[in-house]
C-alpha cells in the first residue's frame, strides 16, 4: 500500500482534509450510538438470579393440630399387647419404688421377647443392607481387560516373529545373491587357439620351440576348457537356483507375516470391543447400583428410627421378663391413673405416677396420607404460643376405617406447657438425590418440565449471557426442593427468578 503524507492535504488538498474530518466525526457519532444502544439493550434485558444443581436430602413436612393434656404424674410405659393376669393396685394408691402394680402372662411374655428379638435382628440386617455403598460386579471388565492385554502381547509376539522370519529370509537371499555374483565372476579361461604349423617363412626363434602345440595336444586343451566351462555354468546355475529359492522364501515369509499380523490384529480388535462392551455394561450397572443405594439409604433412615423404637420395646420386655412378669413401680409415688384390667391387654402406657414430675401429652390425628410416613421416633416440632420444642414422636396408634391414626408426643414437665391446643410439625425423609433445584426454577407445560440455563455465548456485540431451555424430569419433590434428571451438571447456572418473562435464546443480566 502506498504511504500518503499529510503534506498532500496541505494547500492544494483542502478538500481531502475536510473529508477526513467528516469521517472522524461520523465514526465518533457511530461509537456514541453503539454505546447508547448497548446500555439501552442491557437495561431492557431480564435480570435473573441463578443457582447450581446440588445433591440434597428431600423431606416431606406436614403439620397437625393437637391437644395438650397436662397429666397428674408421669406415664410408665409397657410392652403393648400382653395379657394382664392380675392388677395389684387401684388408682390413688401409694406405692413404693419396685412394688408390684400388676402381672402379665409369662408364656405370652416369653413369646413376645423372642418375636421382638427376631424383628430387631431383621431390622438391623435391613438397615445394614440399606447403608451398603453402591457396588457393581467388575469381573467381566477385569476378565475382558486381561484377554485384551493377552491379545496385545500376542499381536506383538506375532509381529516380532514375522519380522524375524523376514529378516532371516532376506539374509539368505542376500547370501545367495552374493554367491551368484561370485560364481558369475569366477569365469573359466578363454578357449585355446588352434595350432598353426610353422613354415620357414614364418618361423622365428620365438615360435619354434620344443613345446610347440600339436594337433593332439590342442584337442586335450580344448577338452579341458569345455570341462571347466561346463563346471562354471553348473555353478552359476546352482547359484541362480539358490537365489531364486531364497527370493521365493522371502516372499513367502513376508506374506505369512502379513497374514499372521492381520489375524492377530483382528483378535486384538475383537478383544478390545469385548472389553469396551463389558466396561459399558459395568458403568450402567454401577449407575443403577448408585441409584438403588441412594433409595436404600433413604429407607435405612426410616428403619433406624424403627430400630430405636424396637430396641426400647425389647428392653421393656426383657425387664418385665426378668421381673417374672411383674409390672413394678418405677419410683415411689401415687398412682393417679391406671390403664390395666385383668383379662385385658397391656397398653403402651400403663398408667400415671405422681411424684415423677408432671409431664404433658400432646395427642393429634394424622390423615391416611400423613400416617403412611409417621413412625415412632421421627423428628417433630411442637409449637404452643411462643414455646417451641424439638422432640420425637412417641407413639402411633392403629389406623381407623379411613386410615387415620392417633399419635402422641410427650412434653416435659418443666416446659411450661398449658392444657389446650398446640401445633405439631413432622418431617419425614424422602431420600437423597444428586441433582436438586428449588421448585421455583422448574417450569411445566403440556410437553413436560424444563428449566432455563444461562450460558455465555459469542454474539455480534461480544460474549453475552444467553438463556438455553433444558428439558428435565422431576424425579421427586420435597418441601421447596425437587430432584431432577436431564442434561444438567453441578456447575450449571439455572435461573431461579427473573424480573420479567423469559424465553429461550434471550440475553439476560445476572443479579448481583
Amino acid at each position: 500500500m502506498a504511504r500518503i503524507s499529510i503534506k498532500e492535504y496541505l494547500p492544494g488538498g483542502a478538500g481531502q482534509l475536510a473529508s477526513l474530518a467528516d469521517a472522524a466525526r461520523f465514526f465518533a457519532a457511530l461509537l456514541v450510538l453503539t454505546l447508547v444502544a448497548r446500555g439501552t439493550g442491557g437495561a431492557a434485558m431480564p435480570r435473573v438470579e441463578t443457582t447450581a444443581p446440588r445433591a440434597a436430602a428431600l423431606t416431606e413436612s406436614f403439620t397437625a393440630a393437637g391437644t395438650v393434656a397436662v397429666q397428674a404424674g408421669k406415664p410408665f410405659r409397657l410392652p403393648a399387647g400382653l395379657l394382664v393376669t392380675e392388677v395389684c393396685v387401684e388408682p390413688g394408691a401409694q406405692v413404693a419404688a419396685g412394688s408390684t402394680l400388676a402381672r402379665v402372662d409369662t408364656q405370652q411374655l416369653d413369646l413376645a421377647v423372642r418375636q421382638a428379638q427376631a424383628e430387631l435382628k431383621q431390622m438391623q440386617v435391613s438397615y445394614a443392607q440399606g447403608m451398603e455403598p453402591a457396588k457393581a460386579d467388575d469381573y467381566g471388565v477385569r476378565q475382558s481387560q486381561d484377554r485384551l492385554t493377552e491379545a496385545y502381547a500376542d499381536s506383538r509376539a506375532v509381529w516380532d516373529k514375522g519380522e524375524e522370519n523376514v529378516r532371516r529370509a532376506q539374509a539368505k537371499l542376500d547370501d545367495a545373491r552374493r554367491a551368484l555374483e561370485a560364481a558369475r565372476a569366477d569365469t573359466p579361461p578363454p578357449p585355446p587357439a588352434a595350432p598353426a604349423p610353422a613354415t620357414p617363412e614364418t618361423a622365428t626363434p620365438e615360435t619354434v620351440t620344443p613345446e610347440a602345440v600339436t594337433p593332439e595336444s590342442a584337442a586335450d586343451l580344448w577338452q579341458a576348457y569345455e570341462q571347466a566351462r561346463a563346471a562354471w555354468e553348473a555353478r552359476v546355475a546352482a547359484a541362480e537356483g539358490e537365489a531364486a529359492a531364497a527370493e521365493a522364501a522371502l516372499e513367502a515369509a513376508q506374506q505369512a507375516a502379513e497374514a499372521a499380523n492381520e489375524a492377530a490384529l483382528d483378535r486384538a480388535e475383537s478383544a478390545e470391543q469385548t472389553r469396551d462392551s463389558a466396561l459399558h455394561s459395568y458403568e450402567q450397572a454401577l449407575e443403577s447400583a448408585q441409584k438403588t443405594a441412594a433409595a436404600n439409604q433413604a429407607a435405612a433412615g426410616v428403619t433406624a428410627a424403627g430400630i430405636a423404637a424396637k430396641q426400647a420395646e425389647l428392653e421393656r420386655l426383657l425387664t418385665l421378663q426378668q421381673n417374672g412378669g411383674a409390672v413394678l413401680a418405677p419410683c415411689s409415688g401415687t398412682v393417679t391413673a391406671l390403664a390395666l384390667a385383668p383379662g385385658g391387654s397391656t397398653p403402651a402406657v400403663g398408667g400415671l405416677l405422681a411424684g415423677l414430675g408432671t409431664d404433658s401429652v400432646l395427642t393429634f390425628t394424622l390423615a391416611k396420607a400423613q400416617a403412611a410416613w409417621a413412625r415412632p421416633g421421627m423428628p417433630v416440632t411442637v409449637t404452643q404460643g411462643d414455646r417451641t420444642l424439638e422432640t420425637t414422636l412417641r407413639s402411633v396408634g392403629p389406623a381407623d376405617a379411613d386410615g387415620a391414626v392417633q399419635a402422641a408426643v410427650t412434653l416435659p414437665a418443666d416446659g411450661g406447657w398449658q392444657a389446650g391446643g398446640a401445633t405439631v410439625r413432622l418431617t419425614a425423609a424422602r431420600g437423597t438425590w444428586p441433582l436438586c433445584l428449588p421448585a421455583a426454577a422448574i417450569h411445566t407445560e403440556s410437553s413436560g418440565s424444563f428449566v432455563y440455563k444461562v450460558e455465555e455465548q459469542d454474539t455480534v456485540l461480544g460474549r453475552r449471557n444467553v438463556l438455553v431451555r433444558v428439558p428435565v424430569n422431576v424425579e421427586e419433590r420435597g418441601g421447596a426442593l425437587a430432584a431432577v434428571s436431564g442434561a444438567l451438571a453441578g456447575g450449571d447456572a439455572v435461573v431461579v427468578s427473573a424480573d420479567r418473562p423469559l424465553s429461550a435464546g434471550a440475553r439476560v443480566r445476572l443479579a448481583g
